[in-house]
């Protein structure tokens, strides 16, 4: 092992006095003089060759100096400064007092089990019976686990010297070889953390960690020991990333990422809001210290001697934040019930942070989370218009600002907002691709959260408020967006409730509290306004008719209605601006609400019901939003954008009836009480009709349909770049928009998975009517070159869906090859194919979705997109596509300026506006 490659034995406690091989190196604390400390060093039965003062800057210095002794800023640098005659070195916090043995218990254990590291037990000095640590487990997350019970008495149970995965770094003594090439302590680590990291880094290092339970030191815990804090969390963070192979990293990361979160919304139902915040803080912190992880990594791979598995063997199975978390609310739900009915008040039992409410809570949040189960371990279903993102993140988020939309064949009209943010969580996660499910998990999280404050403002201040973010997300309203495949819009309802919870509380009085509820609004409303461009305005309108209809709600919910309303159309400006004005409106996905679905029945006895038993303001305003959206969809027969914000208020008004039915179950009267049960009775009837999500585990998504497909088409691609596929089919089954020719629908796509950034196609250009002019001919029949009617729009491929009656057309063709290649499908292969980008001189070009490179020629170059000037150099339009010049070897897409300027308001604004949120936080 690395600790006993040429190193002499330690000499044992008897022969210190012939010469002692140790150092002390005394860690200064903030605060604290370490003369006590020095003093209990300088007065051990094994005697130590120097001691000398670490770190502690300025402070530190002084008191080495006041001491006599020489300061050193690193362990390093200490290092350095001593000379080879020494063996080991004895790191001792300078808020510890150690016993006169305690080295010399330390020197004789690490000698005598061939050790590399070993600490000792370390007692608390204001009470030295009360144990602090004696070696410590973790779980592969990080999580440490002493086993000690609070205030834990010392009576020698645990007195066994055993290898543990790490010590407390208050008192350590290891090898110098070791220290040396695990290059020192991590300074910036808090102390278990610290501790934690030095172990692990020496095992890795093939050392043998043990605790020496016979070396005692008693510990002033000045130094911040043991207490939680989110610099804790970090730096065990820090430790896992640097010990870990990138292997377990892959998943160890990702997952840590999930339970972390979902740690911390189920305890902010608890009332605990800080866990939440020092796991995001952590987070954020370890990544913008990765430079410096990455290369403490690269320092442990040259001393690495073991695998991940040496550190497994001293972990605990499973997430001790988990164990934690269900002890946690296992205390507050016994204690609730098993408390004598008289200690607690009406009105504590009616407090979230005292009664059942988080229970009930986190219950809803467990059900969701298992209605959405298949997204939390994969990507979205890729059906409709829920499809992935680009592998070109940058490129997706461009199209967004000005840039080129690929969608069919092209143009410069703007790509949906909802494919900006899901991109750019994605690149900002380096293309992971569960930003999907970390996008669900916060959108359905604070969703349920923030519905419950809402309808504490209209006066249902029970716990099982709760239970009506179910509904939210699983209702009617929630599942005609699911069932439109619009992920998108489907976690819009999340920060729309969000926006609408800032609207309708009372406004604060001081300034900056105001300031901080104006930022929260603005934060939720850009979130939703480019998942859904209209929720933000439509949540506006139910603010101020809620302002109009219930007392509670006070003036302020029109100013805050106009402000998010005015937000979140400016931060999707780029949008709405570069698309048709009717886009909204009559493009996009076909939003059907299943009125016939018993749930909707449930749901109408229990608005009924309760509005006789004298809750008909809120019942009112639930049953506009719910009942009122759906009207007003039948009669204007929206599709998209417009459809998706009515539908979104539905599943708000929905909840909302729910909600307010289940709290009528204490009204009193017999008339009353009758109509009260019969109101819970309804709205538990619309809660359980609800969950048929949870069944498919999709969130009421249909199933995946273009995931593996077109799997072929990248295949057999050609170097030229992505070839383009032609679909047909007399069902409504292609993914996105769609066009009609005939019985057929139809549309092209690129690639060999249809992405987001296609899913929507801008209106009809000249390319676009000169291929549904050929599409139609093929349809029609007759054709017999088709191959050859469809090459000049670049398409490669055609692919005939559900035995669509085309196909009969295409079997006296002869320049389409039939090739059987997915199951399902009718695939037929364009001999005759002709590239996107065609030299003149048939030079080959490689083309990307901006641009395309070749030869420098004199020739031209054509470009089979629909025309646009911004395409250069050397642009002109020939009929519908481009000619463009190929002298320089390169033809690209100039972004709009006007549009790439406006989307940095986006970002800026949402900046700005999350900045306010947390320092005018209410608290």
């Amino acid at each position: 092992m690395l600790e006993s490659s040429g190193s002499p034995p330690l000499p044992s406690t008897a022969d210190a006095a012939s010469g002692a091989r140790a150092v002390a190196f005394v860690q200064a604390v903030e605060g604290v003089s370490p003369v006590d400390t020095v003093r209990a060093v300088e007065t051990q039965v094994y005697e130590v060759a120097a001691t000398i003062v670490i770190g502690g800057g300025s402070e530190g210095e002084a008191a080495a100096s006041e001491l006599g002794l020489e300061h050193a800023a690193s362990v390093l640098d200490a290092m350095q400064t001593l000379d080879q005659g020494y063996e080991a070195v004895w790191f001792i916090h300078g808020d510890a007092i150690p016993r006169p043995d305690a080295l010399g218990a330390l020197v004789f254990e690490l000698e005598r089990n061939e050790a590399s590291m070993v600490g000792s037990k370390i007692l608390d000095a204001a009470n030295p019976n009360r144990l602090e640590s004696v070696g410590a487990a973790t779980d592969v997350f990080g999580e440490p686990y002493t086993g000690l019970d609070p205030d834990e008495v010392d009576l020698e149970q645990y007195d066994v010297v055993r290898d543990v995965s790490f010590v407390s770094g208050a008192s350590v003594l290891i090898r110098r070889d070791l220290l040396r090439g695990l290059r020192g302590i991590d300074a910036g680590m808090p102390p278990v953390a610290a501790g934690m990291d030095l172990s692990h880094r020496a095992r890795i290092a093939g050392g043998r960690v043990m605790v020496v339970p016979s070396s005692e030191v008693l510990h002033h815990r000045t130094c911040g020991h043991d207490v939680a804090g989110w610099r804790e969390l970090a730096g065990r963070m820090r430790t896992m990333w640097k010990a870990y192979r990138l292997i377990t990293l892959l998943w160890v990361i990702p997952i840590g990422t999930l339970l972390g979160i979902f740690d911390g919304v189920v305890r902010m139902f608890l009332g605990q809001v800080k866990p939440l915040i020092d796991f995001m803080r952590a987070t954020a912190w370890n990544v913008l210290v990765s430079p410096s992880t990455l290369a403490m990594r690269g320092q442990l791979r040259r001393v690495r001697h073991a695998r991940d598995e040496e550190l497994f063997r001293y972990q605990v199975a499973g997430s001790l934040r988990l164990r934690k978390l269900a002890s946690d609310l296992g205390e507050r739900f016994g204690w609730v019930i098993d408390e004598d009915s008289g200690i607690l008040t009406e009105e504590e039992m009616s407090d979230d942070v005292t009664a059942a409410g988080p229970l009930l809570a986190s219950f809803a949040f467990v059900v969701l989370a298992l209605a959405a189960r298949a997204l939390w371990f994969g990507a979205i279903p890729a059906v409709g218009y829920s499809l992935p993102n680009h592998a070109e993140l940058a490129s997706v988020i461009g199209s967004w600002a000005g840039g080129w939309n690929p969608a069919g064949l092209g143009t410069s009209a703007a790509t949906h907002p909802s494919v900006a943010i899901s991109a750019a969580v994605e690149w900002l996660l380096f293309g992971w691709s569960g930003a999907t499910a970390v996008l669900t998990i916060l959108a359905m999280a604070v969703g349920v959260a923030s519905l419950g404050r809402v309808l504490r403002v209209l006066g249902v201040d029970g716990p099982s408020r709760h239970l009506a973010g179910l509904v939210v997300f699983l209702g009617g309203g929630a599942a005609a967006i699911a069932g439109s495949t619009d992920w998108a819009g489907l976690i819009a309802i999340g920060p729309a409730v969000w926006a609408l919870d800032g609207m309708v509380r009372p406004w604060p009085g001081s300034l900056r509290a105001r300031v901080g509820r104006m930022g929260a609004i603005a934060v939720a409303s850009v979130i939703a306004g480019f998942l859904a461009p209209l929720v933000p305005a439509a949540v506006g309108v139910a603010a101020i008719v809620a302002w109009a209809l219930i007392p509670q709600v006070r003036a302020g919910a029109v100013v805050g209605a106009l402000w998010g309303g005015l937000v979140g159309a400016v931060a999707v400006a780029p949008y709405l601006l570069r698309v048709a004005p009717d886009a909204v409106f009559a493009s996009g996905p076909s939003v059907v609400f299943d009125v016939d679905s018993p749930a909707w029945i449930a749901l109408g006895v229990a608005a009924v019901v309760a509005a006789l038993a004298g809750r008909w303001r809120v019942i009112a305003w639930g049953s506009a939003l719910g009942f009122g959206s759906v009207v007003a969809l039948s009669i204007m027969d929206w599709r998209g954008d417009g459809a998706v914000a009515l539908a979104a208020l539905s599943a708000v008004g929905g909840a909302v009836v729910v909600g307010a039915g289940l709290h009528l179950e204490s009204v009193g009267g017999w008339t009353r009480g009758i109509l009260g049960a019969a109101s819970v009775t309804a709205a538990v009837a619309a809660l359980v009709l609800s969950l048929g999500p949870v069944l498919s585990g999709r969130a009421g998504m249909p199933p995946d349909r273009w995931s593996d497909r077109l799997g072929f088409v990248s295949a057999l691609a050609e170097p030229s770049g992505p070839a383009r596929t032609l679909l047909l089919s007399t069902a409504d089954v292609l993914p996105g928009d769609s066009r009609v020719a005939g019985d057929h629908r139809y549309r092209v796509v690129t690639g060999s998975t249809p992405t987001a950034d296609q899913a929507r196609l801008a209106e009809p250009r000249a390319g676009d009517d000169a291929l549904a002019l050929a599409v139609s001919q093929l349809v029609e029949g007759g054709v017999v070159r088709p191959g050859d009617l469809l090459a000049p729009f670049s398409i490669r491929w055609v692919v005939v869906i559900d035995d669509a009656p085309v196909g009969a057309n295409l079997v006296t063709q002869v320049d389409l090859v039939p090739v059987p290649v997915a199951e399902g499908l009718a695939v037929y292969r364009n001999d005759v194919y002709r590239p996107r980008v065609t030299a003149a001189d048939g030079s080959p070009w490689v083309a990307t979705r901006t641009a395309a490179t070749g030869r420098p020629t004199s020739a031209t170059v054509r470009l089979a997109d629909n025309a646009s000037g911004r395409w250069g150099p050397g642009w002109s339009q020939s009929d519908w596509y481009n000619v463009l010049s190929a002298g320089d070897g390169q033809i690209q897409f100039e972004p709009e300026s006007q549009a790439r300027t406006v989307a940095w308001i986006a970002p800026v604004m949402l900046a700005l506006a999350g900045l306010g949120a947390l320092w005018g936080r209410e608290r």
